[in-house]
């Protein structure tokens, strides 16, 4: 028997922004920092040390677009 099963029922949304705002955001990072951070993953690698690179710039920029 659960002691809380109205808080399981619904999720919290307080920390929702409504959508206009969260593609505010978007369309702002697009047109600012968006196509510095895709012109470095536009062309392949050529060395191991290079993709390996590469790699770690993508799963930094991955985590934060997930967390933000």
């Amino acid at each position: 028997m659960d002691a809380f099963p109205s808080e399981r029922a619904t999720p919290p949304v307080l920390h929702e922004k409504p959508p206009i705002l969260r593609s505010d955001r978007v369309l702002s990072w697009i047109c600012k920092n968006g196509a510095d951070a895709l012109s470095k993953h536009a062309f392949v690698a050529d060395s191991l040390s290079a993709i390996q690179d590469q790699e770690y710039e993508f799963e930094k920029f991955y985590f934060l677009a997930m967390v933000s």
